[in-house]
């Protein structure tokens, strides 16, 4: 009896450790939610995003910046911003001025320059320190040990669902146009409000 008891309880652990590693990252982990009624978000050119407006949409808030290895970034999030913003998705870009090289330029300025040089359209902020930046500080710091931890660098992207569920975080080296996240985003769109 016992060796059918442990040929049982084998074969159930590799069956579940086969069926864990099958789903995608983000269903492996506890989610939460991101409370964006709290957060003031002062956009760039003056004015503010209102929460309201971000109800029920997929969301990628990312670190921006005019001068770093990752700029190019603005444009390949331009071009998933593009393919999906008629179907829910908002992309925020939030310039942290943090990291090397400082920038010196206005928010204004910053704006100007991602929609002159990247064509961007989607919502550039007023730029800020991470430390002064509650929305990065909330995905970064306050948003459970798989997500946790603070921001290493420019082009860090977190991933929010129609329900504010933060359900990814993506380093600078992911490209915005790789297949990992538009299979993500394209999920995200597809499920029920």
């Amino acid at each position: 009896m016992k060796t059918f008891q442990r040929f049982a309880l084998t074969t159930f652990f590799s069956l579940l450790s086969l069926v864990i590693t099958q789903l995608p990252a983000y269903a492996q982990i506890k989610l939460n939610s991101v409370k964006l009624n709290s957060l003031k978000l002062e956009l760039a050119e003056g004015g503010i995003l209102e929460p309201p407006s971000l109800l029920k949409k997929v969301i990628i808030f990312t670190n921006v910046t005019p001068y770093c290895g990752f700029t190019a970034q603005l444009g390949e999030l331009e071009q998933l911003y593009q393919a999906h913003k008629d179907t829910g998705l908002i992309i925020i870009g939030i310039p942290v001025t943090d990291f090397s090289p400082p920038m010196k330029d206005s928010s204004t300025d910053i704006k100007n320059f991602c929609t002159s040089k990247f064509n961007v359209t989607f919502p550039i902020l007023k730029k800020t320190l991470l430390k002064d930046s509650a929305v990065l500080q909330t995905l970064s710091m306050h948003s459970g040990e798989n997500y946790s931890g603070k921001l290493e660098f420019n082009f860090e992207k977190f991933v929010l669902d129609r329900k504010g569920m933060l359900r990814a975080r993506f380093g600078s080296v992911t490209n915005p146009m790789s297949h990992k996240m538009q299979r993500l985003i394209k999920e995200l769109l597809e499920e029920d409000e």
